[in-house]
């Protein structure tokens, strides 16, 4: 899991020199051994990242560990997040900085991971005076909820075939109905939506969890 951290630091350019010598002196106490290996292990956690980095490289040669160093596909790395949020020191808030990161890598085109940049617009308007435009306030008492709960929905949501344009549905608070909402127009006047099943205009957005969590249970129970 150590290795997994660090790669992942390493690809959003989060690792920290601590991070490498850790990592060197953790495959010692597994067994592995190599003189770079040990020179990492033994370096000053106070030189610089680009000091420590080449004896890193040569380590994961020496010991034939193919250590990702390009980029990979967002969604993948989005995996590796949740695998080892929880089971590290990563803050909730880094995670959020992280996924955020991935959606932006998209173009802001991939609806899975838009949430996340919700989430951070919604952090940002904290003590503004106008919390709850984003992602629902209520939801807000706990961050680290916030990112396990959001986490679990990612990993549903990458095994479903989900629509383009899902996160623009609505779910209707009168009849319940999840899908596509209906756009009422009229001239000098701002639209506004509204239930395609029964024109009411009290709804849910796609947004929380609680809806997402619903629409996900209709799809896993129809497949």
């Amino acid at each position: 899991m150590l290795s997994e951290t660090l790669w992942l630091y390493r690809r959003m350019s989060y690792a920290i020199p601590e991070d490498y010598v850790e990592w060197a002196t953790q495959r010692l106490c597994e067994g592995q051994d190599s003189p770079s290996l040990r020179v990492l292990a033994g370096l000053e956690p106070k030189l610089e990242r680009d000091e420590i980095k080449p004896y890193f490289i040569k380590a994961c040669t020496e010991l034939s560990l193919e250590m990702p160093l390009k980029a990979e596909e967002p969604r993948t790395t989005a995996e590796v997040i949740r695998k080892i949020y929880g089971l590290s020191n990563l803050p909730p808030e880094r995670a959020i900085d992280m996924m955020t990161e991935l959606y932006q890598e998209t173009n802001h085109s991939d609806p899975i991971l838009s949430v996340w940049f919700e989430i951070a617009e919604e952090l940002s308007l904290k003590g503004s005076g106008h919390e709850g435009c984003f992602y629902p306030l209520a939801e807000f008492n706990s961050l680290d909820e916030v990112v396990k709960k959001e986490l679990a929905l990612f990993a549903r949501a990458s095994r479903l075939a989900l629509p383009e344009d899902f996160m623009a549905f609505i779910k209707c608070d009168r009849c319940g109905y999840i899908g596509q909402s209906k756009i009422e127009c009229k001239l000098s006047e701002a639209n506004w939506h509204t239930c395609r099943r029964c024109n009411s205009s009290d709804y849910q957005r796609m947004t929380s969890p609680k809806v997402r969590d619903d629409y996900f249970q209709q799809i896993e129970s129809s497949s």
